[in-house]
This record gives C-alpha cells, sequence and structure tokens, in this order.
C-alpha cells in the first residue's frame, strides 16, 4: 500500500517541480544566477519534505492543489537553499554525488545564490497571496538558523551532552518537518487533533531522518554516501554515535584522542568508526531510532484509517532500517 500510494503522488511531487522550474525561469536576475539555480532545481533530491506535506494533506488536499503545491515549491526550494549555505558552511566538495555550488563557483557566489534562492521561495508564496505560509516558513528558516548556532557552539567540543544534540537536530532538521505537517492541516482545515497529531509525527519523523543520516555518515561508504564518509567527526561536529562513545571509559578516551587531531587520515577515520561501533554507540543510536519510530507511529493511531496513513507509517519503517 505504501509504494501504491507513494506512486499514486508522482504527479503531484512533478507538479512541484515543474512549479520550481517556472518560478526559476520567471526570475529576473543575472542570467549566471539563474544558470545555478536551475542547477539546483534540476537536482531536487527525494523531495521528502513535500512529499510528507503532500501526505499529511491526504484526501483533504485536491480541493486546496494549489495552494499545496506552491507551498510546497517553497518548501523544496528553501531547503535547497539551506543546502547551500550548509555546504559553504562545512566547506563540502560534493552535495548527492555532484559538485557542490561552493566547490563549482567560490563561497561568495554560493552566498549569493543562497540567498537569492531563499528570497525568490518567499516572492512566490507572498506574490500569490499565501502569506500565512509564507509566515510559517520563516519561523521555520528561524528554527534551523538557531539550530546551527546549537551545533556551532559546540563544535570541537568533546564533552558535548546529548541534549545539545538533539536541540540543534530539532532546529536544523526536525522543524521543517513539523512545519511541512502544520501547513498541510492548516490548508486543508484538519481537525485540531489530528493536527496536534501529524505535527508530533512530524517532528519525531524529522528527528528520526537526521538521526539516520548521522547514522549513515558512521556506516556507509563514501562511494553510496556520494560525499566523505566521518566528515562531521572530522570537522569537530559530534553527532549521537560519537557523543554515546566520548562517555564510555577507555572507547571514549581513546576516541577524545581522535577528535583533538587537526586533520585524520583514512586510516583514523577508519578506526574512528571501529571504535564507535564496538563500543556501542551505533547500537545505542539505532535503539534510540526504533523508540521514535514507535513514537511517530503512536501519533498517528489519531488519524483515521487511510493509504495515506499507511504510507507514513512506510516512512517510519523506512528510516527505521
Amino acid at each position: 500500500m505504501t509504494a501504491e500510494v507513494l506512486k499514486s503522488m508522482e504527479p503531484q511531487a512533478a507538479a512541484v517541480q515543474e512549479r520550481i522550474r517556472r518560478i526559476v525561469e520567471a526570475v529576473p536576475g543575472h542570467e549566471g544566477m539563474k544558470t545555478i539555480l536551475r542547477s539546483v532545481a534540476e537536482n531536487p533530491g527525494k523531495m521528502i519534505r513535500s512529499r510528507l506535506m503532500l501526505l499529511a494533506a491526504g484526501e483533504h488536499g485536491e480541493a486546496y492543489r494549489d495552494e499545496l503545491t506552491a507551498t510546497a515549491a517553497a518548501l523544496e526550494m528553501i531547503h535547497s537553499a539551506s543546502l547551500i549555505l550548509d555546504d559553504m558552511i562545512d566547506d563540502s566538495p560534493l552535495r548527492r554525488g555532484m559538485p557542490t555550488v561552493q566547490m563549482q563557483y567560490g563561497k561568495p557566489i554560493a552566498l549569493c545564490s543562497g540567498d537569492y534562492l531563499l528570497t525568490t521561495a518567499f516572492r512566490s508564496l507572498t506574490d500569490s497571496g499565501f502569506t500565512a505560509s509564507a509566515a510559517e516558513l520563516m519561523d521555520a528558516v528561524q528554527a534551523a538558523c538557531d539550530g546551527e548556532m546549537i551545533q556551532h557552539e559546540n563544535r570541537r567540543n568533546v564533552r558535548v551532552s546529548e541534549q545539545a544534540y538533539w536541540d540543534a537536530v530539532r532546529g536544523k532538521t526536525a522543524y521543517a518537518f513539523l512545519t511541512a505537517c502544520r501547513m498541510a492541516c492548516r490548508i486543508t482545515g484538519r481537525p485540531a487533533a489530528e493536527k496536534q497529531a501529524l505535527e508530533e509525527y512530524g517532528l519525531t519523523v524529522g528527528m528520526m531522518f537526521q538521526l539516520r543520516d548521522d547514522l549513515l555518515d558512521w556506516t556507509e561508504e563514501e562511494a553510496k554516501l556520494g560525499k566523505p564518509v566521518n566528515e562531521d567527526f572530522a570537522e569537530g561536529v559530534y553527532t549521537l554515535p560519537a557523543i554515546r562513545t566520548f562517555a564510555c571509559g577507555e572507547a571514549g578516551a581513546r576516541l577524545r584522542a581522535l577528535a583533538e587531531k587537526e586533520s585524520l587520515s583514512a586510516e583514523e577515520r577508519a578506526l574512528s568508526r571501529q571504535i564507535v561501533r564496538d563500543a556501542g554507540g551505533i547500537a545505542y543510536a539505532e535503539a534510540r531510532l526504533k523508540a521514535m519510530g514507535e513514537k511517530a507511529a503512536k501519533a498517528l493511531t489519531v488519524l483515521p484509517e487511510s493509504p495515506y496513513r499507511e504510507a507514513m507509517n512506510g516512512l517510519i519503517r523506512l528510516l527505521e532500517g
């Protein structure tokens, strides 16, 4: 059922991507800027946030298709802008297996293009009269910036707490998932109980999404990941598997010794992976992932049974791995 619902959503997802394409083509800016925006728009990834928004709208969505499509398009554009800026902060050479904007054009142009894409997304909503969606997305951008600040404050802090990690994740990633569900509920007029349940689901799934991504950095190979492995750890950004391991006696001391190095060789990155796995850091993060999956699934029980609810449960199972 999940696969069938997701397949049935392809025309809606295609409509979102086409809306993004038309918005970018209508931009009256520098042709070089439009070239960058086109390349970003043509490589949207899985569009998970907009798909979640359409799922949360469910069977009520057809009557509000124009606003949902416009809002989902803006949501994806804002996410793409955040990735451009994230890659600048992390000095990342690759994104989805392709050279990043900052790698191709340099940081000044990447900054300009990220800002341009962000403002274009908001303008597309205000010009269409969807100002409530614009305001909710502004809140999401502010939350993301707060999350980045928390993460930045704890860079290279081997004593960073789990709570600080979750606070950063909530702002920089999960709040956008919550906002996707919140906007879908407002636009379609879902009852208050369903809105509350979907917001809880969105926030929890967003945290799962980031934790799953952080786990992949510790478990996947570079060719599959599409970017260098253990990049966060090497740059002093400590995610849950490392944070858990830091607290584990001798293993923690060995990992801290690696963390204190200015740069890590391929062999040292592999060693850090082995230390974290042997100390139970991976298993601990996977257990937290499963617990959050149970929480998200419980939230969905408030909703009436439907193929859309089943698809949202399918997303939980996918993130649980």
